[in-house]
């Protein structure tokens, strides 16, 4: 269980990096900092179900 959180981190922080890499960087605040705000709230909670779950 625990790897499978670091797996969803990781690819996280692989997709963030490429997303930054993509963007130009007038874009890249406006994008990325909602967006990974976002993406943490949805694993904070997928987390939570999870140990709420065993």
């Amino acid at each position: 269980m625990i790897r499978l959180l670091s797996l969803i981190t990781q690819s996280l922080l692989a997709s963030a990096s490429y997303l930054n890499t993509k963007i130009p960087y007038h874009d890249k605040i406006l994008i990325s900092y909602p967006s990974i705000m976002i993406g943490f709230g949805i694993l904070s909670q997928h987390i939570q179900w999870i140990f709420m779950t065993e």
